[in-house]
C-alpha cells in the first residue's frame, strides 16, 4: 500500500493514545487502491494513443496534490488535484498532449471530480521553476503553491523516482546555506544546527497564501454563484488545511527535538510521509497527561473531518451554507464548525505546553518545551 508507513505510525500513536482512527486508516487504504488503479488506466491510455512509439514517461508526470495524496479521499466527493510536471527537456510537444489526454480519459474512466477553476490545477509545471524561483516577483502564488504541495502532500502517477529526485534538488534550494555555509565558515566547520527556517518562513507564507486567497476567492465569486463550493473551503481552511500545516511545521520543528542538523534526506523521509503521520510522531515525546490529551483530541478531530468530509449530504449541506456565523445554517455545518474550532483549542494548547518533551534537553540543560519552539520558530 502507498500509505503504508504512515499509516503505521498514525495507528500506533493512536492505540497509545487510546483514540479511534479507523477512518483515516480506511481512506488511506481507499486512495492507495484507488491512485495504483488510476496509474494501471492512465498508463493503458498512453500506450493506448502512443501505438509503435516508445512509451517513455522520464520527463512528464503527473503529480497528484489533496485529499488522495494525503491518503484522505472518498469515493466520488475528493477533487482529483493534479498538475503535470516537466522535469527536463521535451524533445516531442505531443508528448505533453499524450500525458494530458491519457490522464483527462482516465478521469473519466475512474470517475474523478474536477478541482476548482481558481486552483491553478491541471496545469504544466517546469521542475526548474520550482527549483530556481523561490521568493521574490517570479516566485507567484501558483509557483508556491506547487512547490509547497509537492513537499507537503503529492504523489507520482507516472515517475515516482524522478518525483523524490525532485523533492531532494527542491530541499538542496532550501538547506543551501546549511549545507555550504557563509563566506566566513571554513569547509570543515560542523554543520549549521536549527530549525531551517527559509524552508520554515516559506511553510508558514503558504499557511498565509491559503487564508488570503481563501477570501480573495469569496470576493471574486460574489456574483458567480458563491454558494457553490464556498461552505466547504471554509471548513476544510479551519480543519484539514490547519492539520496539513502543522503536520509539515512539525517536521521542521522535528530536527530541534531531535538536536539533529538539517539534512536532504531526513526531511525527504519526513515528506514521504502524510502530514498526519508526521504530526503523530510527536506522540513519543509526550509525556504530561495535558499534552497527550491535546494530541489524542487532534488525532480524534482528524478521524471525524475524515469521515464527514466524505457524505455527499455533508458537502450538500455545505454549498448552501452563505455565512460561517449563520445559526440558520444546517445543523451538520454547525457541528462541524464547533469541531473546527475544537480543532484549533486542541492545537493552541499543544503549542503553549510547557512541560518538558521526553529526554530533551536545551543547551545548558533547560527542558525543551512546545511553547519554547513555537515561540522561537513560529511567532517570528
Amino acid at each position: 500500500m502507498i500509505f503504508e508507513k504512515s499509516v503505521k505510525i498514525i495507528a500506533a500513536s493512536a492505540k497509545r493514545l487510546g483514540v479511534e482512527v479507523s477512518h483515516l486508516l480506511q481512506a488511506a487504504e481507499w486512495s492507495s487502491n484507488y491512485l495504483e488503479n488510476f496509474e494501471a488506466a492512465a498508463r493503458d491510455e498512453l500506450k493506448s494513443r502512443r501505438g509503435v512509439r516508445e512509451v517513455t514517461n522520464e520527463n512528464i508526470d503527473v503529480i497528484v496534490f489533496g485529499s488522495f495524496a494525503r491518503g484522505e479521499a472518498s469515493e466520488g466527493e475528493s477533487d482529483f488535484d493534479h498538475v503535470f510536471v516537466v522535469y527536463g527537456e521535451i524533445q516531442d510537444p505531443a508528448d505533453i498532449i499524450d500525458v494530458r489526454t491519457a490522464t483527462r480519459e482516465a478521469q473519466r474512466r475512474m470517475t474523478a471530480s474536477e478541482a476548482g477553476k481558481y486552483t491553478g490545477f491541471g496545469s504544466v509545471v517546469s521542475s526548474l521553476d520550482l527549483v530556481n524561483l523561490i521568493g521574490l516577483e517570479d516566485d507567484t502564488n501558483r509557483n508556491h503553491t506547487n512547490r509547497i504541495l509537492l513537499l507537503a502532500e503529492s504523489r507520482s502517477l507516472l515517475n515516482s523516482e524522478a518525483r523524490k529526485k525532485l523533492m531532494r534538488t527542491v530541499l538542496t534550494r532550501y538547506l543551501y546555506d546549511y549545507l555550504h555555509g557563509g563566506k566566513n565558515r571554513g569547509p570543515h566547520d560542523s554543520p549549521k544546527r536549527g530549525v531551517p527556517r527559509f524552508l520554515l518562513n516559506d511553510v508558514n507564507r503558504f499557511w498565509n497564501t491559503m487564508a488570503v486567497d481563501y477570501q480573495g476567492k469569496r470576493w471574486v465569486e460574489f456574483e458567480d454563484k458563491p454558494e457553490l463550493k464556498w461552505g466547504m473551503r471554509y471548513l476544510k481552511l479551519r480543519s484539514t488545511r490547519k492539520l496539513m500545516y502543522f503536520g509539515t511545521a512539525f517536521s521542521l520543528l522535528l530536527l530541534a527535538i531531535r538536536h539533529e542538523a538539517p539534512s536532504v534526506d531526513f526531511l525527504a523521509e519526513q515528506f514521504d510521509m502524510t502530514p498526519m503521520a508526521r504530526l503523530a510522531q510527536l506522540e513519543q515525546y509526550l509525556e504530561d497527561q495535558a499534552s497527550r490529551e491535546h494530541l489524542k483530541a487532534i488525532l480524534g478531530h482528524a478521524d471525524y473531518f475524515c469521515d464527514r468530509f466524505a457524505q455527499a449530504d455533508v458537502r450538500d449541506d455545505a454549498s448552501k451554507v452563505l455565512d460561517p456565523a449563520d445559526n440558520l445554517a444546517p445543523p451538520s455545518f454547525r457541528e462541524i464548525r464547533t469541531r473546527t474550532c475544537e480543532l484549533h483549542e486542541a492545537l493552541t494548547g499543544l503549542l503553549s505546553s510547557d512541560a518538558p518533551l521526553n529526554k530533551v534537553m536545551l543547551e545548558g540543560g533547560k527542558p525543551l518545551t512546545l511553547r519554547y519552539l513555537r515561540d522561537r520558530y513560529l511567532l517570528f
